[in-house]
């Protein structure tokens, strides 16, 4: 640039008029250019900035997709291309599958039809309403077997709310599944057991409220809503039911007790504590029905006290044979005796006249000895059969049950047995038994004492000594059956007890100490017999028991 003027570039002249312009604008020219340039390359450094974040996430995503087993898939807004799914979708359907196919069927086919069609279907869900889905399906293609999928979808919008593409992932949840139903497998065979239990079972909190329970709770008072576990109770029982539960919840101790109901029935009452950490959360409660083994732990005490009898009685039978049998040979021998000396002495009186004996004329004195001596005789001997009656008592019962047994012989040893009894309660007993009968198979101990306990009850049934009490045997005309018949002229019994009569523990008798277990034992002994047991009464007139046993069988 000069500033001389010449013929062919006048510019000069600018620099003549205005120079600073020139300059200024020049220097203008210059700053606008530096900045254009730093303003490029500050660009630059943000598109290749960009450019590496873009590659790094792009990175982190393929191995996101290739290593987590999680299939990313994505799909247009109207579902029917296939735009991305990720590297690990062979693993469900095998290395042969092409992942650069759009088709949307790559995704379904992988499902049984059935299954293809759900999913199908939840996309078109997902298109119509726009809410996100998710469905499990399971998947038996690949080299994995079967396997569970959880298929889940998304909408993605654009900034005007309209759909631009639906995206989703199928995530392999098969060890989740497969936790999921043993858990729920065993949640319901506890269910299942916890509801079919016998027992009444409920969990309860400090409050002795009802938190859960296996069935519902028939409470005697209340709401139907009512949450009071003691309702459960008698009411006589409930304030010791409370102090128990509160030491249960203070002790962390398992505690129980048993109570009897107005139905004669025996309960038993378990509390274990639920604990978390040290602290006791709630408690459950069991209510067992123990009436059976309250009646087997009775018949148990009646079998020792039984059994205990019976080696009294032998004891006893074996010391009253010793004098017995003195008595019995004494009497033979003064029987003797006083035969033979009876014709000395019938002499003697044709001699010299009557004369005294014992302050007793010889013919007076001659009739009470001769009488004398037969009835200590047959008083011996009638002791004798007592005891051995006695004796087979205190037998010990093995409870076998293919002993041949004569009834009508048992029911004459159990006569004998009860002579005193008998005489003590009536003047008219009879027993009437044909010559002979048919042979029962069982045990002869047991029926003893079942023939027992019924001719005791019908004779303490008496109300005076006038009434009597018949027993008899007879078989049927088929001969299978034998029916032994009790019958009293007792007080009978009442309707709305005789349906009890057989039950455990009933008992008509408590003040005397019954405890009503006879009948019941009685009534078990002829069903293992194979026999029956029944009873027929009418109030103030009298009852009559049949007692039906099976003949043995010829072969």
């Amino acid at each position: 640039i000069t500033c001389v003027a010449t013929d062919t570039f006048r510019s000069a002249e600018a620099f003549t008029e205005a120079h600073w312009l020139v300059l200024f604008g020049g220097l203008a020219c210059t700053v606008l250019l530096c900045l254009y340039l730093v303003r490029s390359r500050r660009e630059l450094e943000n598109r290749i900035r960009l450019t590496q974040t873009i590659y790094e996430r792009e990175e982190l995503f393929r191995q996101l997709a290739e290593t987590v087993d999680v299939v990313f898939w994505a799909t247009n807004a109207e579902a029917t291309r296939l735009e991305y799914i990720g590297p690990a979708f062979r693993h469900l359907t095998g290395q042969g599958v092409r992942l650069e196919s759009s088709e949307l069927s790559l995704m379904l086919d992988v499902f049984r039809p059935a299954d293809g069609r759900a999913l199908h279907a939840a996309l078109e869900q997902l298109r119509s309403n726009g809410g996100r889905f998710t469905i499990v399906l399971p998947v038996e293609r690949g080299d994995r077997g079967l396997r569970w999928l959880r298929v889940c979808g998304f909408p993605v919008r654009e900034p005007g709310c309209e759909l631009s593409r639906i995206v989703g992932f199928f995530e392999d949840i098969t060890e989740h599944k497969l936790a999921e139903d043993a858990l729920r497998d065993s949640e319901e065979k506890l269910r299942t057991l916890f509801n079919h239990s016998p027992d009444l079972i409920f969990t309860v909190d400090s409050q002795a409220d009802i938190l859960l329970t296996n069935r519902p709770l028939p409470f005697p008072i209340g709401t139907g809503g009512e949450k009071r576990s003691e309702l459960v109770l008698p009411a006589n029982v409930r304030i010791g039911y409370r102090d128990r539960l509160q030491q249960v919840f203070a002790s962390g101790c398992v505690d129980h007790f048993q109570f009897a109901r107005d139905d004669a029935t025996w309960w038993e009452v378990r509390m274990v504590p639920i604990s978390s950490a040290s602290e006791v959360m709630a408690a459950m409660v069991v209510l067992t029905d123990v009436t059976e083994n309250r009646k087997l732990q009775w018949q148990a005490i009646r079998n020792a006290r039984l059994a205990s009898l019976g080696v009294l009685s032998a004891g006893v039978a074996h010391e009253i044979n010793n004098p017995n049998h003195a008595i019995l040979a004494n009497a033979s021998l003064l029987a003797r005796i006083w035969r033979d000396a009876l014709p000395i002495l019938a002499e003697y009186e044709e001699e010299q006249g009557d004369f005294l004996l014992a302050g007793l004329s010889f013919h007076q004195a001659s009739e009470i000895i001769e009488r004398g001596m037969t009835e200590i005789g047959d008083n011996a001997k009638r002791i004798r059969k007592i005891v051995n009656n006695l004796k087979h008592l205190g037998k010990e019962d093995r409870g076998q049950m293919d002993e041949v047994a004569d009834v009508g012989k048992i029911l004459r040893a159990v006569a004998r047995l009860l002579a005193a009894r008998i005489r003590k309660h009536t003047d008219a007993f009879s027993l009437a038994l044909p010559d002979s009968l048919p042979a029962v198979k069982g045990n002869v101990q047991q029926l003893e004492q079942v023939f027992i306990n019924v001719i005791v009850n019908a004779l303490e049934s008496l109300p005076e000594r006038s009434r009597s009490v018949r027993v008899s045997a007879a078989a049927d005309d088929q001969g299978k059956r034998i029916t032994v018949r009790v019958e009293d002229q007792g007080q009978g019994i009442a309707e709305d007890v005789i349906t009890q009569i057989g039950e455990p523990f009933f008992t008509t008798k408590g003040d005397s100490g019954g405890t009503g277990l006879g009948l019941s034992i009685s009534s078990s002994i002829i069903e293992k017999h194979g026999g029956v047991l029944r009873f027929e009464s009418r109030e103030n007139e009298g009852t009559t028991v049949c007692i039906e046993l099976p003949v043995i069988k010829e072969d």
